[in-house]
């Protein structure tokens, strides 16, 4: 029933796009094989430069890592809300809206903060907040867990993780931009900015598995305080990340152009 309610809201999202007329360019257009072929070398051809400019390749490898914990949030915040903290399902839906809400409201000021300080402040930034938010986080699932919906302090710990965990996600893909904008020669910010994206992609693929990987090794002890240290093992991988983020030098890849 639930499932049925959500596609149905889903749905009233998607009919106006029905109506939407695309302009296609005449002419022969390019078969399927084609089209793969010139995408990997596009692919191919872009990597190789990014390699040869010193700033965007540590900043890849760097957002590779940090990413991770975006992407694995996204994925496993409901589960993580029910099965981690014990709370309701309900709860967690309300967690969601909590978070995406904050994350409306709070992640256009990570973009005037990283104009004002730069894109690598930037990350800082959101690197705090995703740190605080994890060690609440990890904080409830070993210490406060079952967790009581009402006015007591694990709840309101739980409440301020979705306050953070909002400006957090949508702050890593604001600093993203600023960061590539500040590395990438005008002429190739998509290709830059798509290849940064495809790292993330390719993140988002194995977050997943290192999660999963946590509770193959640890579920049969922990139980339902494994999700406790999968969020500590993505925590370390933003650490890391942030760690060789910080290690970019923009002022030194603006003079290479």
């Amino acid at each position: 029933m639930k499932f049925s309610k959500s596609i149905v809201t889903k749905s009233t999202f998607w009919v106006e796009f029905i109506f939407v007329k695309e302009r296609q360019k005449k002419g022969d257009r390019p078969s399927a094989g084609v089209l793969i072929k010139d995408t990997f070398k596009s692919l191919g051809r872009t990597f190789k430069e990014i390699t040869r400019h010193r700033e965007m390749f540590i900043f890849i490898i760097g957002y590779f890592l940090f990413v991770d914990v975006a992407n694995v949030i996204v994925i496993y915040m409901f589960p993580l809300i029910r099965d981690g903290f014990l709370m309701s399902e309900t709860f967690g839906m309300i967690f969601i809206v909590i978070s995406t809400v904050s994350a409306v409201a709070f992640s256009y000021f990570i973009g005037v903060f990283a104009d004002k300080k730069g894109a690598k402040n930037a990350f800082i930034l959101v690197g705090i907040l995703w740190f605080v938010a994890l060690a609440l986080g990890i904080l409830g699932i070993f210490i406060w867990a079952p967790i009581d919906t009402g006015f007591n302090f694990p709840f309101i710990m739980i409440i301020l993780m979705g306050v953070l965990a909002g400006p957090a996600l949508g702050g890593t893909w604001v600093a993203q931009r600023a960061m590539v904008a500040a590395l990438a020669p005008k002429e190739k910010f998509g290709e830059y900015f798509g290849f940064s994206k495809l790292s993330g992609k390719v993140s988002a693929a194995v977050g997943p598995i290192i999660w999963s990987l946590a509770f193959i090794v640890f579920y049969d002890k922990w139980n339902y305080k494994t999700y406790g240290w999968a969020m500590l093992i993505i925590g370390i991988m933003m650490v890391i990340g942030l760690g060789v983020i910080i290690m970019v030098k923009p002022e030194k890849s603006a003079k290479n152009y």
